[in-house]
């Protein structure tokens, strides 16, 4: 498994170019604004999928030996791999700018996978490079120079694993990391000809991080991490909930109406007499300056409307998965609610109309455009954009936790993967 530079932009390219939640105004405090919220549930959704592929790798490979007398090349080459699609996610995360997410970008996090890159380069150039294929295990360990490269690599990666046990980091990008910092961690110990019952009891050490990782007590950890989202999920949700449109939906998919408006055209009859006069020569006729009688006009009676549409959907993110582009959904859906165009002008009574309409004003217009435009206007700028912002904010919200959760459950499920592997090397390596 194999994700490349080339289809990590890709993948930001598809998510970027499908809005995940139509942009609005911020409605209320409290309430993120979408664009924000849209950009981290962006960014989470590659790394979610990223990150499940590297599950999906370790659950069917693995990049632990079993045998003293096995090369390490394989698992050398598979923790290479794992690394570049981590360098992806890391990468990613640098854009996320919430307080929230400032535990997946650790300063600590880097440099282990620093480090763990470099003990890939450093086997590869110096060890793997200069190691005769003939040449047994024997012989190389007799090779000093050798050795001490061996040495300075597993020095490195001791040295970062414990940067991060001390500053306590446990969270998802960690998760990420350690089952490739476990495996490199074992190769080179048999490489290097530690007796086996030493490497199991270091390997056993190993185990606590799987506990650290997954207690939600440990306030940098991925469990943490995840109940904090979940327990935001239901304040969003919530306040969701409680809005006027969020009501009517029942935070479910459908449609529900969001306004319509209406116009009665209506002339009454009306007259007018200008200023009359009597003569006072002549027959004593009357003279008037002017006037006018216009007669009542009933005109039609026409309405417009809007929906409100709310969808769940997943996110679709393209990968490069060895030499071949996907497109991988997340295991995540986002609501999208869309506000539908102004319907055609309707007479009133017409089956497709709501029961009744807020907006009708009786106006004297015998023009259809102007009518027309009249409603629309009336629409789009309708009291009813205060709480559809407000509903947009909190689905955003909603969102963005539920990127969030998935990129937890991604990283546990990387962990999960590998103890079983690490068990089962300290099993081998005891009994042998």
């Amino acid at each position: 498994m194999l994700l490349t530079r080339r289809g990590l932009l890709s993948s930001s390219a598809a998510v970027a170019g499908s809005r995940l939640i139509p942009a609005a105004p911020l409605a209320t405090l409290m309430v993120p604004a979408p664009a924000r919220a849209e950009v981290v549930t962006a960014a989470l959704a590659v790394v979610s999928v990223v990150a499940g592929l590297i599950a999906t790798h370790n659950r069917r490979g693995g990049a632990m030996l079993s045998a003293v007398n096995q090369k390490v090349d394989v698992v050398i080459n598979q923790v290479a791999d794992v690394q570049k699609s981590v360098a992806l996610i890391l990468e990613r995360l640098s854009t996320l700018t919430t307080h929230i997410d400032e535990l997946l970008k650790e300063q600590h996090v880097r440099e282990t996978h620093l480090a763990i890159q470099g003990a890939v380069l450093r086997y590869r150039d110096k060890i793997q490079a200069l190691e005769p294929a003939s040449w047994p295990l024997s012989m190389f360990r007799r090779n000093d120079g050798l050795m001490q490269d061996v040495q300075a690599v597993v020095d490195d990666l001791y040295r970062a694993v414990f940067a991060l046990d001390a500053s306590k980091a446990y969270g998802p990008t960690t998760a990420l990391l350690l089952p490739s910092a476990f495996a490199l961690e074992h190769s080179l110990l048999l490489l290097r000809g530690d007796p086996p019952t030493a490497i199991a009891t270091r390997l056993e050490r190993n185990l606590s991080w799987f506990d650290k990782i997954s207690d939600p007590a440990q306030p940098k950890s991925t469990a943490s991490y995840r109940t904090s989202a979940v327990r935001r999920l239901d304040d969003a949700t919530r306040a969701a909930a409680a809005t006027q449109f969020g009501r009517a939906l029942d935070l479910k998919p459908g449609t529900v109406l969001f306004d319509c408006a209406g116009v009665n055209d209506y002339r009454p009859r009306s007259s007018w007499r200008g200023a009359c006069r009597i003569s006072r020569v002549g027959d004593g006729a009357e003279f008037c300056s002017g006037g006018y009688d216009i007669s009542e006009r009933v005109g039609p009676r026409e309405r417009m409307f809007a929906n409100l549409l709310l969808e769940e959907r997943p996110i679709p993110v393209a990968v490069e998965i060895d030499g071949r582009s996907e497109v991988r959904n997340t295991d995540f859906n986002v609501p999208v609610l869309t506000r539908s165009e102004p319907s055609a002008v309707l007479p009133e009574g017409d089956p497709r109309l709501p029961p009744s309409c807020a907006q009708v004003a009786t106006i004297d217009q015998g023009n259809a455009s102007a009518r027309a435009s009249w409603m629309r206007e009336r629409i789009q700028k309708s009291s009813r954009n205060a709480d559809l912002d407000q509903l947009r904010g909190h689905l955003a919200s909603i969102g963005m936790e539920r990127s969030r959760i998935s990129y937890a459950d991604a990283a546990l499920a990387v962990m999960a993967a590998a103890k079983p592997k690490i068990q089962a090397a300290i099993r081998d390596l005891k009994a042998g």
